[in-house]
């Protein structure tokens, strides 16, 4: 059990960056956070004798207002790196980090009311455990939950890209006498198209992988990611699927995929290519019709 714990916490799980998903989850805790405290009643919600609608409505707009504004400032806070290596034990620390502030912004927002609802005996750390109680344990349960949902889904559609990849990819040998120039800060580089395996950025240079005499080989060229694919845009197979990738996608061997994203299989290298979520899987099987 203790490794099935274990291991379930450090599977990929997509971290949510976007204005909208921000806005969406803080929306539904809210909506949450009042619907709960209006039928269970907890916190001596139940001798208020008027107003208790508006009353609850209150620790909705905080909890709503706390979680949003939160989410934008660790969305700021956390680097790239760390959203790329996203994990359900991260997600869960996030949320654990989140329930705390909302619990301590709810247990303000009481004691700022004309009246004390919470009972005397249940001081600030009562109230606190009571809100982790309530909330983290179902919470922990969804997010395992729905890592396992999508990565099924992702799985299965990345099975289906591969298989239209496979069915619809373009013949190399059209490209074998095709070159492209990869030019860096005083740099030209030069690789036949079919070699080519991908581009990877590397702080202010980027290393290019290809191939030659059948051996993985890497060329480090002082230029930007955004500049090289600027150069290479009329190379329809050659797309930046990823902040820090270049593909050559008529040389992807595989495609799987986990919770968080796609990733792309290339011969002769020991790491994958994460693939963007917000890179269409559509377009991937487009670029091979």
């Amino acid at each position: 059990m203790q490794h099935f714990v274990i291991k379930s916490f450090s599977r990929p799980f997509p971290y949510l960056e976007s204005l909208r998903e921000h806005f969406l989850v803080a929306f539904f805790f809210g909506v949450f956070t009042f619907l709960f405290l209006i039928i269970f009643e907890p916190f001596a919600i139940g001798e208020i004798a008027s107003n208790k609608i508006a009353y609850v409505f209150g620790y909705g707009v905080v909890t709503f207002t706390i979680l949003f504004l939160t989410l934008r400032l660790f969305n700021i806070l956390i680097s790239p790196e760390v959203i790329e290596h996203w994990t359900v034990g991260k997600m869960l620390l996030l949320i654990g980090v989140e329930t705390f502030l909302i619990a301590v912004g709810n247990w303000s927002y009481s004691y700022t009311t004309e009246e004390l609802y919470i009972e005397e005996s249940e001081n600030f750390w009562t109230y606190i455990f009571y809100t982790f109680s309530i909330g983290l344990f179902p919470i922990t349960l969804f997010i395992i939950y729905l890592e396992r949902k999508l990565d099924k889904k992702n799985q299965g559609e990345a099975q289906h890209v591969f298989e239209d990849i496979t069915l619809n990819k373009k013949s190399i040998n059209k490209l074998a006498e095709e070159k492209i120039a990869i030019i860096g800060v005083n740099t030209r580089f030069t690789v036949p198209l079919d070699q080519l395996l991908c581009i990877k950025a590397f702080g202010n240079y980027v290393e290019v992988y290809y191939l030659e005499g059948g051996l993985l080989k890497k060329e480090l060229i002082r230029q930007s990611l955004n500049q090289i694919t600027t150069q290479l845009k009329d190379f329809s197979t050659l797309k930046q699927c990823h902040r820090s990738y270049i593909v050559n996608f008529n040389k992807i061997e595989k495609v799987s995929g986990n919770a968080r994203n796609f990733n792309l299989h290339l011969p002769f290298m020991d790491f994958t290519v994460p693939v963007s979520r917000n890179f269409p899987s559509t377009l991937i099987k487009r670029l091979f019709k």
